[in-house]
This record gives structure tokens, sequence and C-alpha cells, in this order.
């Protein structure tokens, strides 16, 4: 293993902070008015039905068709399947009344497919209800013609869960953005991670678990010896420092994961990730890592820019790659100076990490290749192979990826001996950057309290499209609150092995019925402070589009020149500490050209 950086000059580790979720949105130039069409929608449906009907046993002779969109991207189309069944049944010889015409029962004309809504305005495409993903939520609202206002979907009680609204399944951060002036246009979807998942049958076969009271000095030298020798063997507590849970034996610091892969090294390949899509991923990866090495109160700072940055540095690299890390004073942080917080600490250790990686050779060679999509990487690590023969250990991943891999489980269980192969996999926490930070994560976790960061980077969203007349309006609110019940909250959760972006809390009988990989992350979660990437500031919301161009928030100047694929430039011999005085520099470039207030 190539030897781990020391930084010259000590400094104080990064104490984890936790607090209340912030959350926000904004503006942007948006393309042109989409076409209306009048009320009622059901012609506005451009393509046909897919997947079949729903399996009802009632059949309504002359149903009222209501249109839904529903991006199909990632989490699948199940769930849709299954909420539709379940709400037809549930509605079952119903009178329904639609601009003076009464119909016997409901019909849902769903159209699926990977358009986000950004692509799909101006196209004259219109639905009742949406479910969609990427939502600049406060520009689209200033149009005035997308969204149907929902103020009553949220407000009043759920007739399906009395007692019960839709507003109350929110966060308050949640409730402070998506209220503009006293009313809501829409209510947040589906919660989109990204980290690691690794595979739990090739841990448990090669002993990838650090071993109870190991030595700490041979995890640079000798990392095989802090390893069990057998599954039986006792193991360090985890991340969440608790003995005998799902955690045990996984790696809690930087150190300790680097030393977990240079021992697998010894055997297969570490890590892998989508060649083709490297820069979007592992973009959501550095703020993934950012958010655990800040936590929730200095990262939110990226979106709220109202507080102290209390974790700045500087850092410089001397000719023969010794690093100096500098703290800085604390700073103030206000929309004229967010280009500051490009020298947050934790940034700088998330790109080290993935430096770290790529020094040492621990990726796969398709982690690189042009033509190697995300749904490739994800069936290679599902099937244990990749084009090179070489076999990946964890995978960096947006936790949707198991709906992606349908069809290599189904593979895998079409083989014989495999019940649920979805089984081998697990969610895993982030490892912190020192004993410090992981000490702290484990004592507030052991209290009762959050010790994980999760950052959500979809910004998805259900809402009513604006031209539905007010009786297509009623349907669509009636559909939409069947669709956040606990029960099709649940059922979402079972079907897809993730979670919704509303509080909502499943049985241990439900939850049983997750693969062990959805328990793993539904867990976590439930652990979690969650980081809304959006805040309800005006500076912010008018620099939205920007902002949620995640891909620019890691590119660097530097040379003459802008780069975009950090690890593209480690390949090449690029340090983190030159990528990350380059990103500072940029961002510093990129503010001159915000809207301040």
């Amino acid at each position: 293993m190539k030897k781990i950086k020391k930084l010259l000059v000590s400094t104080m580790a990064l104490m984890m902070t936790f607090g209340a979720v912030a959350c926000g949105g904004g503006g942007g130039g948006v393309p042109s008015l989409p076409n209306s069409s009048g009320q009622g929608s059901s012609s506005s449906v451009s393509t046909p039905d897919e997947g079949g009907d729903d399996n009802s046993d009632y059949v309504p002779v002359n149903p009222f068709t209501l249109n839904v969109y529903s991006f199909s991207g990632g989490y699948g189309t199940d769930w849709m399947e299954s909420l539709i069944t379940r709400y037809k049944k549930e509605r079952a010889g119903d009178e329904i009344w639609v601009n003076g015409i009464k119909y016997d029962g409901i019909h849902i004309n769903k159209t699926y497919a990977k358009h986000i809504l950004e692509s799909m305005i101006g196209t004259g495409e219109q639905y009742d209800v949406w479910f969609q993903e990427q939502v600049y939520y406060n520009q689209y609202v200033a149009r005035g013609d997308l969204f149907h206002d929902m103020t009553d979907v949220l407000t009043s009680e759920n007739p399906y869960e009395p007692g019960k609204t839709l507003e109350s399944k929110m966060s308050e951060e949640q409730k402070a953005y998506y209220e503009r002036d006293g009313k809501y246009y829409g209510v947040p979807h589906y919660a989109g991670y990204v980290g690691i998942v690794y595979n739990k049958q090739m841990f448990d076969s090669n002993w990838c678990y650090l071993k109870k009271d190991y030595d700490k000095d041979k995890l640079e030298t000798e990392p095989a010896w802090c390893f069990v020798s057998n599954l039986d063997e006792p193991r360090t507590p985890g991340p969440d420092g608790i003995e005998f849970t799902d955690d045990d034996g996984l790696p809690t610091t930087y150190a300790e994961f680097y030393a977990l892969c240079e021992y697998i090294a010894g055997s297969n390949k570490p890590i892998t990730w989508s060649g083709k899509h490297r820069h979007g991923y592992l973009s959501w990866f550095l703020m993934a890592l950012s958010a655990n090495n800040e936590g929730l109160q200095q990262i939110s700072l990226n979106y709220t820019y109202d507080g102290t940055a209390t974790n700045l540095v500087a850092v410089t690299e001397d000719a023969e790659g010794n690093v100096t890390e500098t703290p800085l004073e604390d700073l103030a942080i206000t929309p004229a100076n967010g280009s500051e917080l490009a020298k947050q600490r934790g940034k700088y250790y998330a790109l080290d990490f993935l430096e770290t990686i790529v020094d040492n050779n621990w990726y796969t060679e398709t982690s690189f290749s042009q033509t190697n999509e995300q749904t490739d990487a994800q069936r290679d690590f599902v099937m244990g192979v990749d084009n090179t023969s070489e076999r990946a250990s964890m995978l960096i991943e947006g936790c949707w990826w198991e709906m992606e891999s349908k069809e290599s489980f189904d593979s895998l269980k079409q083989g014989g001996g495999v019940t649920n192969p979805k089984d081998n996999f697990r969610w895993m926490p982030l490892p912190c950057i020192d004993d410090e930070a992981a000490a702290e994560r484990a004592a507030s976790i052991q209290a009762g309290g959050k010790g994980y960061t999760l950052t959500d980077t979809h910004n998805s969203l259900c809402f009513i499209g604006k031209q539905v007349s007010d009786d297509v309006y009623a349907i669509a609110k009636d559909f939409i609150q069947f669709a956040y019940t606990d029960e099709s909250l649940a059922d979402f959760s079972i079907i897809t092995d993730t979670t919704k972006a509303v509080q909502y809390k499943m049985t241990n009988s439900q939850k049983a019925k997750m693969s062990a990989y959805g328990r793993s992350l539904m867990d976590m979660q439930e652990k979690a402070d969650i980081v809304c990437t959006f805040a309800e500031n005006d500076f912010y919301q008018k620099n939205e589009t920007r902002f949620v161009d995640y891909k620019t928030l890691y590119d660097a100047v530097y040379d003459g020149k802008t780069v975009q694929v950090c690890v593209d430039e480690f390949k090449k011999g690029v340090s983190a500490t030159k990528y990350f005085n380059g990103m500072i520099a940029n961002q510093k470039d990129l503010w001159d050209r915000y809207i301040i207030f």
C-alpha cells in the first residue's frame, strides 16, 4: 500500500456536529411555456400504458381515466403498479362525477419514462399527477403554469388515515421550503442517497472484518493482521460503537477503510463504479463524503449561507509531497462570501479519499471505461465479475441500485441455491476522517441521537398539473393522499428497498419483507440527519440552477484549464491538494456570476 500522507502540522480533528436539518431551493433560466390544452386530461397522455393493467377483481365498465406520469429511472415501476392496484380496489364501485359526467370507477393511465421535468417543459405533454425528480421547485412555482395549488392535499385530514395529514409527515425544514405565501405546490417523493454498497457474502467469505483490539500500528504496514481469522472471532463494535450489531467489524475511520482495501486487494479489487458516468456519480459521492465529514450544521451552510464556518483550512504541498494543513479563523458566512466554503476541511478529505483509492489501484479497470454504464457496474458487482474478471467487493452507487439490477438478481435466483440474492448486500456507513470524529459519532448513536449524515441529492416531488379541472383535481388529491398513507409508504419501501423523503414508521413485520440491504439502508436513515440540497433563502433560490448542477461543485481550475473529473486527474498524478486549491479557485470565479443580494 502506498504510504498514506501525513500532515506536517498537527490540527484539531473535525468534530462532527449534529442538529436540525437545513433545506431550501431556487431560480434560474427555464425553457418556453408548455402548451396548455384546457381542462381535464384524458387526452393528455402521449405514450400508452406500459406493463399491463392491474390485477384488481373489479373492472369498471365506464371508468374515469386519471393520467399519471412516473419517472422510471432508478426506483422502477413496480411500486406504482402496486399502488394503482391497491387504489383501484379501494375505489371499486365508487360513483365518480367529472365535468358533469358520471363514471363507475377509476382507471389509471400511467406513463413510465426517464425524462425529467426540465426536459419535458415545452413539449405539450400534460399529466394530472406527476412523480418526478430534479424538480427546481422555486423557479417552477414562480412560472405559475406548471403546479396546481396543493395546499388542501397536504393540510386536510387524510381520509385514508384519520387524524393525519401529509403535512404532518414533512420535516419543519421541508415545510418552510415548500410553503410559498401560505400555499403548497407539491410534496416530497423519494429520497436519493449515494454511498457505498458492500457485498456481505464476499466480506464473510474473506473475513473482511476488523478484529477486536487489533494493533493500530499495523493498519498501514501489515493490515492483514488487523482482520479476523474466522467469523467467530470477536470484532470491533463498528461505526455505531455498539457490540453485536450488524456493523461489527466494518471500518469507522479512513485509516481502517484503507486497511480494508489493502486487505481485499490481495485477492480481489476493493471497489468499483460506473466508468461512463463517473463524473456524476462521483460528484454525488463527494457530496456524501463531505457531508459525512462536516456534519449537518456545517455542510448546511452551503445552502443557507447563514452561520459560522468553523472548519475552513488552507492546504499546501511541498515538492516531496508532504502536505501541510493550516486551520483558518472562523468565518461568518453570507451570500457575498459563500465561495469560502470551498475551503471546508471535509471537502479536502473527500478528495483525498478518492485520490488514495486511485493511487493504490484499488478500483476495477472498468471504473474508467467510457462504455461502462451504471447498469454494467451493477451487474458486474452483483454477479461477482467484470470485463477483466476482477471481482469488486464494494460499489459506489445510489441507494436505488437494487431496482436497476433486477435482471442480475433474477439471474442469480434462477441459477438455484439463492433464496434472495439481495440479502448478500448491505449499505455501508461512510468512515470518519479520524478516531475523534468516529468516537463522537458512536457516542451520539449510543445516546439515542443521530450519528450519520445522509445527503438527499435528488429533489424529487409529487405534484398535480396546473391544467386540471376542479373535478379532476379532487380525484388527483384523493389518489395522492392514498399514496402517502403509512401503508403505501411502507409498500414503496418493501418493493424498492429504499425510502420515501417523508417521515413514516415501518413495523418490524413490514421491514422483514425488505431485503437485508433495504433494512440496512432503513436502519441508517433512522440514525441519520438528512441534508436537503436546497434552502429557502432568496440567494439560493435565485441561483438554484447553478447550485443544483452537482457536477460543477467539484470542478477545479489550474494550469490554465478547467478540469471536471477528479479521479481522472488523480490517475494522471495530480494530488488532492492541487485539486482542492483548484476547486477553491473555480468556486471563487463562479461566485462573481451569481446574483448577490
